[in-house]
This record gives C-alpha cells, structure tokens and sequence, in this order.
C-alpha cells in the first residue's frame, strides 16, 4: 500500500494579482485550543493516559513520567496563560535543537542523561498537542522526530502522517 498515493494534495489557489505566481493555501494558525489550557493535573491525567502503562513498569513509561514532570515544573515557571504561552516565552522555540539547555541551566555539567528527560516530557506534550512547535523548531530536531510519530500515530487522525513519515526516513 503506498500511503503517498491515498494522502490528498493541497490545493493551490489562485494568486488574485497576475504577476504573483500560485501559493498554496496557508494553515490558520491558532492562537489557542483546548490542550494548551488544561490544567496540569489534567494534562498529566491525559498524557499518561494515552502513552504509559501504568501495570506495566516499563523503564520507558517511568522515563515519561520523570520527564514529563521535570519539563512542566521548568514550563511551569515561565510567564503566560497556556503551555504553548509558556513554551514561546522560555525561548525554547528559538532556540532550536540547544532547546534542551534552558530547563537544565544552573545544573552544573549536564550529561546525556539529564538532557533526554525533558526530551522525553516534550514527546508527550507534542503528541498530546499540549505544545505546538514551530515548523522551524521541529525541523532542526535531529532527535526524536520517529519517536513523536509513533506517539501521534496513536492518538491524531491525520491522514497525512503516512507522508510525513516518508518525508523523515527519505
């Protein structure tokens, strides 16, 4: 089965000035949606929900568990109303694949294992659309892009998903 061929094409609209070539459509982007605001009892309710097995005792599980608490106690401390509020305000989002620096500041020499755990919480809080990275942010992730996946594949209906996986592993 080629999930190429059953993913639908974008439509390109007509550009209203003649000299100006076709564009496509752009996404509207939202300012806010129901996952960015819930509270944290309740996102963590979910997003555990959704991607651990609480009888299982898995290493990976309690590895989500650790990171996700660890990366909302720092998004926790930085200003505005939502998760993705807090996200754009901590400069995470600008600060690209070093985003993992700014939770750890003030620990001292950090090793690999200290920078998964929020990598780790972030799976989560992107997969459950707590946090909606920019395009640019995602595409300088050399990390975790097939590890997001996996866990959207589980709880988006995209259609499209099958593309963006192809587009990863090309």
């Amino acid at each position: 089965m080629n999930p190429i061929a059953q993913a639908a094409a974008p439509t390109p609209v007509e550009s209203p000035e003649e000299d100006k070539p076709l564009e496509w459509e752009p996404r509207v982007c939202e300012v806010s949606w129901w996952q960015t605001g819930q509270s944290r009892e309740s996102l963590v309710e979910r997003l555990l929900g959704l991607f651990t097995d609480p009888a299982a005792g898995l290493t990976r599980d309690k590895a989500r568990r650790r990171g996700l608490s660890k990366l909302l106690d720092w998004l926790e401390g930085q200003p505005g109303e939502t998760w993705q509020d807090r996200w754009m305000a901590s400069g995470a989002d600008a600060a690209g694949f070093e985003w993992s620096d700014l939770p750890l500041k003030g620990r001292g020499v950090i090793n690999r294992h200290q920078r998964d755990e929020p990598a780790t919480g972030l799976v989560l809080l992107v997969a459950g659309q707590a946090i909606r990275p920019s395009y640019q942010w995602l595409l300088r992730q050399r990390l975790r892009a097939c590890r997001v996946a996996s866990c959207v594949r589980r709880t988006w209906a995209v259609d499209g998903l099958g593309v963006v996986t192809l587009a990863h592993t090309a």
